[in-house]
């Protein structure tokens, strides 16, 4: 039984055809799929996402990753690592290109770690390397870096990126 992210795959290479058969091929076995857009396939794009105060936008689903598109519209992005031990992106927004795609409201972030677990990014686990027996990097965290998830917070571009975690550290309320 596969129990960590290199054996279910998510070590790979992005552009690498063989690696994004092999992830349709899997993605197909779990989700009921309306999309799959390989690397280099723009046909998911068509929305862009930003932070908290729209000064930190970008397109979150486009050409230069693996996309997929849910039957009943959610959006998933991932992005592998080349390497066994790092962490493997993977971005959701629940209700597609519907508003108001925002990082924190409708767009979450998470990242994969190596044993096959997803975290929430810029959650305590996220914080401490992925070893509870780590030090928090008070950076990495956004219950110690107000620019994580803060919506009055105007520097860093309004970086909401730590606000799913706090969505789940706080029982699933969103309190901001």
């Amino acid at each position: 039984v596969c129990g960590d992210a290199e054996c279910m795959g998510f070590v790979g290479n992005v552009q690498d055809p063989e690696w994004n058969n092999m992830m349709e091929n899997h993605i197909k076995k779990y989700f009921n799929i309306r999309k799959i857009c390989k690397y280099g396939d723009s046909s998911c794009e068509g929305h862009t996402t930003c932070g908290f105060n729209s000064k930190n936008c970008g397109t979150s689903f486009g050409s230069g990753q693996f996309s997929y598109i849910t039957a009943d519209g959610m959006y998933v992005r991932i992005l592998p690592t080349t390497t066994s031990g790092a962490w493997y992106n993977w971005t959701l927004d629940v209700n597609g290109p519907a508003g108001p795609n925002i990082i924190g409201r409708d767009v979450h972030l998470f990242r994969m770690y190596k044993d096959g677990t997803l975290h929430a990014y810029c959650d305590l686990f996220y914080a401490q390397g992925g070893n509870p027996k780590n030090n928090i990097n008070n950076n990495l965290y956004w219950k110690t870096n107000t620019k994580l998830c803060d919506p009055k917070e105007q520097s860093y571009n309004g970086n909401s990126y730590g606000c799913t975690a706090r969505i789940m550290e706080n029982n699933w309320k969103i309190d901001f």
